[in-house]
Order: C-alpha cells, then structure tokens, then sequence
C-alpha cells in the first residue's frame, strides 16, 4: 500500500461519487516483485490489466487483456468486478454478498452483474493505491490441491448460468431483471432457448466488414 492509502481511497471514491451513484473503486492492481537481493520493487506498465465479460472460447468466461486508461480525473466506469480490490460504502456490499456457491469460476463476472443490478457503479480509480504480488510459484494453489477442483469449477459455471436466467439463487441473484438485461446489452450477452446455450459474440480478427463469428458454449450438464 501507498503511504495514507485510506485516506487517499477515501478522496478518489468521494471524487468518482461527484460524477456517479453508488459508487465502487475496483481494479487488478500493478503488480510488485523481488530482485536478486531479496528487495521489492513495483513492476509499473501504463497499460491496465482489464477484463471484459465475453466467452472466446469453450473454457472462459472472460476476456483479459492490457489497455490504455480510458477515464478522466473522476475514474473510467468499468463493468467488471476485480475480486482483489475493491472499495466502497459497507451497506452496497451488504445488499450484495458474496455466494459462496460460486468458487472462483464466474466470482468476479457474477458480482459485476449484480452489482449493475443492485445500482451499484463500478468504477477504475485513475491513480493506484495499493500493489500485489502475483508470482508466489512456490506457493500452493487450491486449483493444484483440490481432487474436487473440476466438480467445484463445473457447479459454479451452472450457477453463473442461472444467474444470467435471472434465478434468484437463494438470495443470491440479481434484483433488477430490467437491469439484468441492461447488463446482458453492455456484455452482448444473448441466451438460445432452442439449443439451450449462451452466446458470446467472438471477437474480431480481421478489419473486413464480415459478421463476427459466434462462440457458443452450452451450460453445464448439457
């Protein structure tokens, strides 16, 4: 963390506020790493690490990439919940927890929807306050640990799937439909009935004026 982090959050989630309601600081922070010495140094690129909800493939429920920061003073309104930072009132996060059915695999896409759904406005602070370590190979990781980890990845896929049919989910759905919709416009999420799938528009690889190609992946079980 930056030296007065809370108080330096406290003045950029106070300034977004002027320009949006609801207002919630999230992105992937820069990462920081360790020399030969055993020091640690930031590894800081202009470019941010974004993701956006698309389907590329059968395996992904998201697209990441590296972009140029495209908001002002106020912050960039962005329509993905980074699950490593995020920074807000407590009573939007209340109204919103956590479903702890879901584990990893769709976490972040589905609490970007029902933040959208909730009122909430997510929003990339312009300036970082905060630093991660993502290296850590030597570390073990619970996708490398868990016999169940396939089983537990496949539920959660279902579950996002039922969130995108508008499922309340026990208490942990979306409560807008309207808004729900909105959210599937801004992410060009369309469901089949026919073939019982979700389409993704894949993204495209060439500058010709042909229709981007479908990526189609079915629900989990199907």
């Amino acid at each position: 963390f930056i030296p007065s982090w809370d108080t330096f959050l406290e003045a950029q989630w106070k300034k977004a506020s002027e320009k949006w309601p609801n207002v919630i600081l999230t992105i992937y922070p820069h990462s920081f790493d360790y020399n030969e010495d055993g020091n640690p140094y930031l590894s800081i690129t202009e470019d941010r690490l974004s993701f956006r909800p698309v389907i590329d493939s059968g395996e992904y429920l998201y697209e990441a990439k590296y972009k140029p920061y495209e908001g002002d003073e106020y912050g960039e309104h962005v329509y993905w919940f980074a699950a490593g930072f995020a920074f807000g009132r407590s009573d939007i996060f209340m109204r919103v927890p956590y479903d702890r059915f879901i584990a990893y695999t769709g976490e972040e896409l589905a609490m970007a929807v029902r933040f959208h759904c909730a009122g909430a406005t997510l929003v990339a602070p312009p300036r970082y306050s905060l630093f991660h370590y993502y290296g850590r190979e030597d570390q073990p990781k619970v996708w490398d640990n868990d016999p169940l980890w396939d089983q537990i990845q496949s539920a959660s896929k279902d579950r996002l799937y039922k969130l995108f049919d508008g499922d309340p989910l026990e208490g942990y759905g979306v409560l807008d439909l309207k808004k729900l919709q909105e959210y599937k416009k801004i992410a060009k999420v369309k469901y089949d009935a026919d073939t019982d799938t979700f389409i993704f528009p894949r993204k495209r690889t060439t500058t010709t004026t042909k229709p981007a190609k479908k990526a189609v992946i079915k629900k989990a079980g199907k």
